[in-house]
């Protein structure tokens, strides 16, 4: 009987090699919404919180890259091996869906574990809408080398003229971020402003 199997290679009743392959891949689900919730932190995280963290966006990418990097340091046969993952599988839980983790909590942690505020008033040169993002800038330009701290997704009150007021701090990881920024004397535009 060339064509009967003695029932010790195949590994239940009814079920191939291939589908009993697939059937384990799709017991964890919960790989696949880490995976993607890890991807929307770092995006929302960066966008958000990142824009006002005042360092240079390469730097950041770094950051971001080296949470991504250092989990998978940790070797297979004594974490991802013990708990029954496939190498693929526990590499790319742990670059992207840990690591974007890792990277949105320090940044979060670093906004708002912060020390003492220091502000500074300037003056509006031009505010420009483009669509869905508000830009301020300001006659000195103390935000130049981080464009996207002064950008809003909500109109900023604010017209040229207006006295601005930015407020930074440092933050836990020694990083300086952007803690507070608005409309000093309450001058305020009604609607997308003139370019």
């Amino acid at each position: 009987m060339s064509g009967q199997s003695n029932g010790k290679d195949l590994p239940g009743p009814g079920l191939t090699r291939s589908s009993h392959q697939h059937q384990r891949v799709n017991e964890r689900p919960w790989v696949q919404w880490t995976i993607v919730v890890g991807i929307l932190a770092a995006v929302v995280t960066f966008l958000t919180v990142g824009k006002v963290t005042l360092v240079a966006w390469d730097l950041m990418f770094r950051l971001l890259l080296a949470c991504c990097s250092i989990p998978l340091l940790v070797p297979y046969r004594y974490s991802g091996a013990n708990l029954g993952f496939e190498r693929v599988e526990w590499a790319l839980l742990l670059a992207l869906g840990l690591g974007p983790m890792l990277f949105s909590a320090i940044l979060i942690t670093n906004r708002f574990l912060h020390g003492d505020a220091t502000c500074t008033t300037h003056e509006v040169a031009q505010v420009v809408y483009t669509g869905y993002i508000w830009r301020v800038a300001l006659v000195d330009s103390p935000m130049a080398s981080y464009p996207a701290a002064t950008e809003h997704y909500l109109d900023p009150e604010v017209q040229r003229g207006s006295t601005y007021e930015l407020c930074t701090g440092k933050g836990c990881f020694g990083v300086a971020v952007l803690v507070r920024q608005g409309a000093v004397d309450g001058s305020f535009s009604a609607g997308p402003p003139a370019q």
